[in-house]
């Protein structure tokens, strides 16, 4: 059956072949696809087109081949179906332009503003995953924001090779990254090289604590490593880049500036103001509290006993005996000696004697004063 389309035309407009294939446009179903007709529209509808089974359609075209037009309320422009059953849709709604999978299933809406999630043909919040955990997408490239807020799960960033780092940058791809994470599990902040376990790089690091009502930071100032109390405005210790640990002080000034300085070689230095330097407590029992050495070898200490405090190196020393206003003579944890330690020596002599009562020779009776 032919078609001229209208009296007097020439070509066929429309054709039933023998196969029962409805050509518009063309006699021939030799596929339409290499535009051999000069370019002109074709329409292929049939049984049997190249082998292709019954129904198949072909549409070629210059231009659009193929525009469907819904008219009046929004709806579906377009439905698609397997054996009979609804597969997906292409349709039009208030919101935009949407494709929609089968019942329950996902979908996309497009607006001016971006492109977002539907389910079951209706717009959806936190719903529909982009990818799934074994069939995942390659590279995400965006030049806004990453807004990612999950109110009943975590955040899950992995480097898909066990031996690759995760870069986070702000800015430009040409701009530094601003935190990395390697696959060892360091963190580097300002650097794309952590060292340790957490490594910050600027020109100056800090690291802030928060806790109640008290907020602190450590940092590097200069050459000197910081903390300080930031609720109370003051650095409380300092180490310089000498060595010095500075406490309450931000210089090694020394005993004439107020704070502690203990230096790497040794010395310790601590001034306070209208107050004690140096306060030592021993607990429970009696004996020593300080004990001086030279060579690792004592040679004297500082110690108490029955409320009273000694001093003494080896068995010699005294006691400041409170109870009986004396001096008395020690040894050892300051245990009484009496009448065994000598003041002075037979050369090494004291020069004047000073009482205000009397001296016992020989023994402690009236008679012996």
């Amino acid at each position: 059956f032919i078609g001229n389309g209208k009296t007097g035309g020439s070509g066929a407009k429309l054709v039933i072949d023998s196969t029962g294939n409805l050509l518009v446009g063309t006699t021939t179903t030799d596929g339409g696809y290499d535009e051999s007709d000069g370019g002109a529209s074709t329409i292929f509808m049939g049984a049997s087109i190249g082998g292709a089974a019954n129904g198949t359609a072909f549409v070629s075209r210059r231009a659009a081949p193929l525009q469907l037009n819904r008219q009046a309320n929004d709806g579906d422009i377009a439905v698609f179906r397997k054996n009979g059953s609804t597969v997906g849709s292409i349709g039009i709604q208030p919101s935009g332009f949407v494709i929609d999978g089968e019942a329950s299933h996902s979908g996309l809406r497009f607006t001016a503003a971006g492109i977002t999630p539907r389910l079951n043909k209706a717009e959806s919040d936190n719903t529909v995953n982009l990818g799934e955990s074994g069939v995942r997408f390659k590279d995400l490239y965006l030049s806004g924001d990453l807004d990612v807020n999950t109110a009943t799960g975590s955040v899950n960033i992995q480097a898909g090779n066990a031996s690759a780092d995760i870069a986070l940058g702000i800015g430009s791809p040409s701009t530094a990254n601003k935190v990395v994470v390697t696959a060892g599990g360091s963190v580097g902040i300002g650097t794309s090289s952590p060292q340790e376990l957490l490594h910050l790089s600027a020109t100056t690091p800090v690291f802030r604590l928060e806790g109640g009502s008290r907020t602190y930071q450590q940092f590097v100032s200069g050459t000197d490593f910081v903390v300080r109390d930031v609720s109370a405005g003051l650095n409380r210790v300092t180490l310089d880049s000498s060595g010095n640990l500075l406490v309450g002080k931000t210089s090694a000034a020394g005993a004439s500036t107020v704070g502690a300085e203990m230096r790497p070689d040794g010395d310790l230095i601590s001034t306070r103001a209208s107050a004690q330097p140096l306060t030592l407590n021993r607990t429970t029992s009696d004996g020593t509290i300080v004990q001086f050495r030279k060579d690792n070898s004592t040679v004297g200490s500082i110690g108490a006993k029955g409320g009273d405090i000694y001093i003494g190196t080896a068995d010699t020393g005294i006691r400041f005996y409170d109870s009986g206003n004396a001096i008395l003579p020690v040894t050892t944890n300051g245990e009484s000696s009496d009448g065994s330690r000598d003041i002075g020596f037979s050369s090494i002599r004291w020069r004047d004697l000073y009482l205000s009562g009397g001296v016992y020779l020989g023994g402690t009776g009236s008679a012996n004063k």
